[in-house]
């Protein structure tokens, strides 16, 4: 979901290459029409952030959770304009946290692997220096959901695990807990313990049978070993719970009902 690079232009810098992109029509005008398209939702998010005592960081998260979604279906070039916007907007430490995650992860997804750095270390300061709790759940799982990814790219087992720890509980799905404690095992090179409890996830009845098809996925790359194995398992991981977060995100289908048609369809794949 979140781990694809893109071939990159090796005749430009990362950075000249981000500029062009950023220039180019079909970007200025995708961002245009994305900001426009979800004022309506940024309005209403807005209003109820207010009764819940939390700033008025609806177009942050409305455009950071596109730029998620863009992730999920390959298409950095749009994640990248939805990103740039949220960072360019965000104030609160949690809301900059996600928006830097996710442009970290875009630019990784487009093969800029060397921009990547900057928003990938800013990032990662705002979370070593905040405790991001809170009563809005959308705000914080989009936090874990981005953090967790960018923990997985950069090899950072340790904060994997707590971020998927941390959506399984959001979401109040305890099979998302026991795969952070599966993900823990392997880690640890408990395989047959972190085989256990897939088997345990896998016969929970609360498990859709797209769930138990992932997991069986990752017993068979638990099971085939190899040095990469940790780190596909992870990708494994955030990938299921991260699609998981996105679509128990009632944000999700109001987000992409007022995308135009000609964009959502390059995303409801990923969706459905």
């Amino acid at each position: 979901m979140f781990m694809v690079g893109c071939a990159s232009n090796k005749r430009m810098s990362e950075t000249d290459q981000y500029q062009e992109m950023k220039k180019s029509t079909i970007y200025r005008a995708y961002q245009k029409i994305s900001v426009e398209s979800m004022r309506p939702i940024v309005k209403e998010y807005n209003k109820k952030l207010i009764k819940e005592n939390q700033p008025q960081s609806g177009d942050v998260h409305v455009h950071s959770l596109l730029a998620l979604i863009w992730l999920g279906a390959y298409q950095p070039k749009y994640a990248l304009a939805e990103s740039q916007y949220a960072v360019e907007h965000a104030i609160e430490p949690k809301d900059r946290f996600a928006a830097l995650a996710v442009q970290a992860l875009a630019m990784h997804q487009q093969g800029w692997h060397g921009l990547a750095t900057q928003p990938s270390n800013e990032s990662n300061a705002i979370r070593k220096t905040n405790n991001f709790s809170g009563r809005y759940k959308n705000s914080l799982l989009l936090v874990h959901v981005a953090g967790g990814a960018l923990a997985v790219k950069e090899g950072d087992i340790t904060q994997t695990v707590t971020a998927v720890n941390e959506i399984g509980i959001l979401l109040n799905k305890p099979w998302i807990v026991k795969l952070a404690q599966s993900t823990q095992s392997v880690h640890q090179g408990a395989i047959t313990n972190a085989i256990t409890i897939l088997d345990e996830i896998k016969s929970d009845p609360d498990v859709s049978n797209k769930n138990r098809k992932r997991i069986s996925k990752m017993q068979e790359i638990v099971k085939g070993g190899g040095k990469n194995m940790t780190n596909e398992f992870s990708k494994a991981v955030i990938n299921a719970v991260a699609q998981d977060a996105i679509q128990d995100n009632d944000l999700t289908p109001k987000v992409l009902a007022k995308l135009p048609k000609k964009y959502r369809a390059k995303v409801t794949k990923y969706i459905n």
